[in-house]
């Protein structure tokens, strides 16, 4: 239980202090737009490894101890430390506004592209004879058109903040030897209570065969 609960608090300092964090994630176009591949190819907005690097990047010129991270999940954690819970407030709100303003920009101009190009295979398919399935090709180009230009306009934020509660709002992090300790005291007490439980059954059984 010692070695689990070392693993488990790893991310928790020793000395207790003052955390801001923020969990977001990127939208991800080609999981919410269909065919044709040609024209949504490569629409990834950004790299969520390479944001993280270019944060790590900013953080020296920053107070505070700044961690980031991008799991398997392309979730993206920016966590900001200080004994100081304004100054890592401060810290993290910074950081995460220059993250916001770094993805909005390019991602409004990647949308731009790619509802231009929409625009394009639209216009051409219009030269062609008209047919119900050139039609519905049409419609299907002009909501997709829709979506991006919607969200190049501000309509849909392209970052979703996964902890919105408790989003940039400093907390006091737990001691981690005291979690250590009170999962070994309570693994005890587990062990205890289960021992006497066995102890208890066993003699209702010997009881019950005399």
């Amino acid at each position: 239980m010692a070695v689990v609960a070392l693993l488990s608090t790893a991310e928790l300092p020793w000395v207790p202090c003052h955390e801001a964090r923020y969990e977001m994630r990127i939208r991800d176009y080609r999981k919410n737009i269909d065919q044709p591949e040609a024209v949504l190819n490569g629409l990834e907005l950004v790299d969520g490894r390479a944001l993280c690097g270019w944060l790590d990047s900013l953080s020296t010129a920053f107070s505070g101890e700044v961690e980031t991270g991008c799991d398997g999940t392309e979730k993206i954690t920016l966590r900001v430390r200080s004994a100081d819970a304004r100054e890592a407030e401060t810290t993290a709100r910074t950081l995460f506004t220059l993250f916001c303003d770094t993805v909005c920009r390019y991602a409004d101009k990647a949308c731009g592209m790619k509802a231009r190009e929409y625009s394009r295979q639209i216009d051409s398919l219009l030269l062609l004879p008209q047919s119900d399935s050139i039609q519905a090709l049409v419609k299907a180009f002009a909501d997709r058109r829709a979506i991006l230009l919607a969200d190049a306009a501000g309509g849909v934020k392209y970052i979703e903040v996964l902890n919105p509660a408790e989003a940039g709002v400093a907390h006091r992090t737990a001691p981690r030897l005291l979690v250590i300790l009170l999962s070994i005291v309570a693994t005890l007490l587990l062990c205890c209570a289960i021992g006497w439980y066995v102890r208890v059954a066993q003699g209702a059984v010997n009881r019950d065969k005399s």
